[in-house]
C-alpha cells in the first residue's frame, strides 16, 4: 500500500501521515485542508497539506531482488564447482559413489 508521506518541519525527515491511497483518493483530499497530524518523528502537532504530501514508491516488492541475485549466483557457482570435481569414469567405469549410511 502506497503511503501518503510529509516532510517533519523539526527534524527534516520523512514521515508517514497514517494514510495510504488504498483508503483514500488522494486527489480527493481538498488542496486548502489543514490536516492535523502527531508527528512520529518529533511527537509534535504538525498541520499539513496535500500540496505538501507526496506518495512513497512502494519498495517491498523490489527489496529482495539483489539478495535473490545473489543467492542465485552462489548457487550456480557451487553447482558448476560440484560437477567440475567430480572424478572423471576410468575405463568406461562409473565413479565411486560412497556407501549408504543410515540413521
Amino acid at each position: 500500500m502506497p503511503k501518503i508521506m510529509i516532510l517533519c518541519p523539526i527534524v527534516g525527515s520523512d514521515v508517514s501521515t497514517g494514510l495510504t491511497t488504498e483508503t483514500i483518493l488522494f486527489g480527493s483530499i481538498p488542496a486548502d485542508l489543514d490536516i492535523p497530524l502527531r508527528c512520529p518523528a518529533c511527537l509534535k502537532i504538525h498541520n499539513w497539506r496535500p500540496k505538501d504530501a507526496w506518495v512513497a514508491e512502494e519498495k517491498s516488492a523490489h527489496r529482495y531482488y539483489g539478495l535473490i541475485l545473489a543467492l542465485i549466483c552462489v548457487a550456480l557457482a557451487l553447482f558448476v564447482i560440484s560437477v567440475a570435481f567430480t572424478p572423471a569414469p576410468v575405463d568406461g567405469q562409473a565413479p565411486p559413489v560412497a556407501p549408504y549410511v543410515g540413521p
